[in-house]
């Protein structure tokens, strides 16, 4: 089998003291720290971002601040999807299922479309979903999330194999 995709950085956070919330301010310090690079002293910038978006008014507002707070200018550039909307919620083999369609984005240069999201809600509405159909564009570098109950929080981002 060729090689599909690498692991540029992963990174993991623990928020204890809220069981189903989120500390956003750790969930966007846990996706940067996945993006450095030692080597380079600098951070990867993403083509694409995988939510875990769970479709729940919290958690997308909670995400979506997150995703505000780790990229600043650039959360609103940066194209997300998320698929539970295709596959439902996989509990603890989320992140897994993020990791592979990741590397399938990275392969296939197409990211797929957030199902069943037509109109976002206000609140999140200036971030860049890629809706309605999939996307086609040079993917190099994906950053994936995902969260689990009792505040576990893991960011990892995979790369096009050099």
């Amino acid at each position: 089998l060729p090689i599909m995709g690498e692991i540029f950085g992963a990174y993991s956070s623990i928020d204890g003291y809220l069981p189903t919330g989120m500390d956003t301010d750790n969930v966007a310090r846990t996706i940067l720290q996945s993006l450095y690079d030692p080597e380079n002293r600098s951070f990867y910038k993403p083509d694409v971002f995988l939510a875990h978006a769970t479709s729940t008014q919290e958690g997308d507002k909670n995400e979506a601040e997150a995703i505000r707070k780790a990229f600043g200018d650039f959360a609103p550039e940066l194209p997300i999807t998320a698929i539970k909307g295709n596959l439902g919620h996989l509990l603890g083999g989320a992140g897994a299922i993020n990791v592979a369609t990741a590397v399938e984005i990275i392969t296939q240069k197409k990211i797929p479309h957030i199902a069943n999201l037509s109109i976002p809600d206000e609140k999140v509405a200036d971030l860049n979903f890629v809706r309605d159909s999939y996307r086609e564009q040079e993917i190099f570098v994906a950053n994936a999330v995902a969260y689990g109950f009792g505040g576990f929080n893991a960011a990892i981002t995979v790369g096009a194999y050099r």
